[in-house]
């Protein structure tokens, strides 16, 4: 296993370790992703853990079903955390 990078900069555009701040707008860690190493106080993920999203239209020109109103697991996952999202009592 290759050692983690020391910096941001190299972390950037390393093939195997990723920083959640340098994701691209279609991409997530998977749930319960380990940590592999700190940079700056930052996590640091392996790229094998990282998860492409699809828009509706992708699913459907797949042939899947996209059940509403489910959000996008990054768009829930921040709404949770700034407690915005609502109880339905």
């Amino acid at each position: 296993m290759e050692r983690c990078p020391s910096s941001q900069a190299a972390c950037k555009s390393h093939p195997l370790f990723v920083l959640e701040k340098n994701l691209g707008k279609f991409q997530t860690l998977r749930p319960r992703t380990p940590v592999v190493g700190m940079i700056s106080g930052l996590p640091v993920f392996l790229r094998t853990c990282v998860r492409e999203l699809q828009t509706a239209r992708q699913w459907k020109l797949k042939g899947r079903k996209v059940r509403w109103p489910h959000a996008p697991p990054s768009r829930r996952q921040w709404r949770s955390e700034m407690g915005l999202l609502r109880s339905t009592t």
